[in-house]
């Protein structure tokens, strides 16, 4: 969208800051989604979480919705989805559709944080390598994956936070194990037949 980085956002943790006595829309019901309305009611004035499933229902863990559900800062919109977003140099508002009328309504907001889930890309490594329900790719802490010599870093790899500065980290970690691993390599040099030694004494 052309209103990313002017209130449209994928990431509470590195912009909620922004939104201090404002008004914002969560899209989304699963973990991180509740987890990131959480953090943001620190910051904004209002919560309004726009869910797709019918009233009561959340794809997140039952301990994190009953604390959204008991939080004053957070409202609830239900079987709705955004249609669009509308704004000219930062978000104004967002259309809503309801998915049992149909009907429209645009509600006013200063930012919309999208986060209804990733799709990890790793489908070519179904075969290769060991990848949990999801399909992230699972690792150790030294970025080695299930497959000796083989190392994967950032969003694709299973881990509890997905942003840059873990990716770099991520990244320089990999790049280090992978380094000792070759050095750890021993290389047979192959020898040359002995009737085409060179007697260089003789010449």
């Amino acid at each position: 969208t052309e209103l990313w980085g002017k209130g449209v956002s994928y990431c509470a943790t590195c912009d909620a800051s922004f939104y201090k006595d404002l008004k914002v829309i969560v899209v989304g019901s699963g973990d991180a989604a509740i987890e990131e309305a959480l953090y943001l009611t620190q910051f904004a004035s209002e919560v309004t979480m726009v869910v797709m499933h019918e009233e009561g229902k959340v794809d997140a863990n039952e301990s994190a919705f009953a604390k959204a559900k008991a939080n004053n800062k957070i409202n609830w919109i239900w079987h709705t989805v955004v249609e669009r977003i509308n704004g000219g140099e930062t978000v104004e508002s967002a259309t809503l559709r309801d998915l049992s009328s149909g009907q429209t309504r645009e509600l006013a907001t200063n930012g919309v944080f999208i986060l209804i889930g990733t799709v990890p890309k790793t489908d070519l490594l179904k075969e290769q390598l060991a990848l949990d329900g999801q399909g992230y790719i699972v690792t150790n802490d030294k970025m080695q994956t299930s497959l000796e010599g083989v190392y994967a870093s950032g969003d694709a790899r299973v881990k509890y936070l997905r942003q840059v500065v873990t990716a770099v980290s991520d990244g320089a970690i990999a790049a280090v194990a992978a380094s000792r691993f070759l050095h750890k390599i021993k290389f047979v040099q192959p020898q040359a037949p002995e009737d085409a030694s060179i007697n260089l004494a003789a010449k």
